[in-house]
């Protein structure tokens, strides 16, 4: 998934979530876009895929706001705790209480059809690509979206200093820095203001 790039604004998110027709599939993109973690880590793992994948409702630490997850790429598989907010994991908890399926997993549908879910609760709101042509194949709404649409949140939100990268890479369960930074992305408009207010104050003083 090296290629995925682009991202979706947080009101865009949420009206994905609001276009599902159920609790669910609502708490899925809501779990994506407000923890960042990867889609193997949190619904069921396939028969090839490895044991300790998945969210399960034990991984919920309900009084500290947290979830701990695992992640296959990493050799020794630790574990990391993650943050969550209050009313995502309040949404987890109502979902939870009225689903008739008792599995262990917090979500307990393959991969296969958390894409399909994600795909089309973005295609019910007008979006059918994400990203920019020129740099990546593969458009289609994907899970991977919203983990790359939390850290570019993270960024506006906080201004992207080192010490915020570092919460982020935390966040995200990243191995380096490096590619936590490469998550980073902005709309040409953004790129645009950026370059443009570099040379603000020169233009002032030559005037």
């Amino acid at each position: 998934m090296k290629d995925l790039r682009g991202f979706l604004m947080p009101k865009q998110v949420e009206a994905m979530i609001e276009s599902c027709d159920n609790l669910r599939d609502r708490v899925l993109i809501r779990l994506l876009w407000r923890t960042g973690m990867r889609i193997s880590e949190l619904v069921r793992p396939g028969k090839d895929r490895s044991p300790v994948l998945g969210l399960r409702v034990s991984n919920i630490l309900w009084d500290e706001n947290a979830l701990i997850i695992r992640h296959a790429k990493r050799k020794d598989n630790p574990p990391r705790r993650i943050d969550i907010d209050p009313e995502t994991l309040a949404m987890v908890k109502e979902y939870l209480e009225k689903r008739t399926d008792k599995s262990e997993f917090v979500i307990p549908i393959t991969r296969q059809m958390a894409y399909l879910v994600v795909r089309q609760a973005a295609e019910r709101i007008g979006i059918t690509e994400v990203g920019d042509r020129l740099v990546s194949k593969r458009r289609h709404p994907h899970p991977h979206h919203l983990r790359h649409s939390l850290a570019v949140h993270s960024v506006r939100v906080t201004g992207g200093n080192y010490a915020d990268l570092i919460r982020l890479q935390s966040q995200l369960g990243h191995a380096s820095i490096a590619t936590t930074a490469g998550y980073v992305q902005f709309s040409d408009e953004e790129q645009r203001k950026w370059y443009d207010d570099l040379w603000k104050e020169k233009k002032e003083e030559g005037g």
